[in-house]
Order: structure tokens, then sequence, then C-alpha cells
């Protein structure tokens, strides 16, 4: 079973690729999880439209979608908002 598009992880590598694209391997240095687990979360947020990947060689790079830019500019909002108002 899948979890939830908008879960701790998933939020995490939105805001991560706010910063431009990322190394696949890159992303899962940032993360205590397994490289499966890390890619079940990317294949989530692709299926969703919100990431896209580009193979290069034996390398994988994911960057925001425009959809997946303005979700996590509202995601960016809705955080920096709960950190103000805690």
């Amino acid at each position: 079973m899948r979890s939830s598009i908008v879960g701790e992880t998933k939020t995490r590598i939105l805001l991560l690729l706010m910063d431009g694209e990322d190394y696949q391997y890159s992303l899962l240095d940032r993360f205590d999880i397994s490289q499966p687990s890390l890619h079940e979360h990317l294949q989530d947020l692709e299926s969703a439209g919100l990431i896209e990947r580009d193979e290069r060689g034996d390398r994988v790079y994911y960057s925001l979608t425009n959809i997946g830019e303005t979700f996590s500019e509202a995601l960016q909002s809705m955080e920096e908002y709960q950190a103000e108002n805690e």
C-alpha cells in the first residue's frame, strides 16, 4: 500500500527540489531510508505529476514540474505559517 502524497518524506523531497534538480543518490544521502523506499516516494511524486525524471546514462536526476513548483511553494508557505504560529 502506498503512502500519502503529502507525507513527511515526500514533502521534504519537494522542498529540496525547489533549489533545482538533484541526483537520486544525492537525495538518498539526505534521508534515513532505503533506496527502494526513496524510489517508491519518487515514483509516487512522478505519478502525481509533481516531479519529472531525466535519465543521463546511468544517473537519474529529478526536478519539479510546473505543477510541482506551485505545490511546493504552497507547502513551504504552510510550513512557514505553522512555524510562526507554534
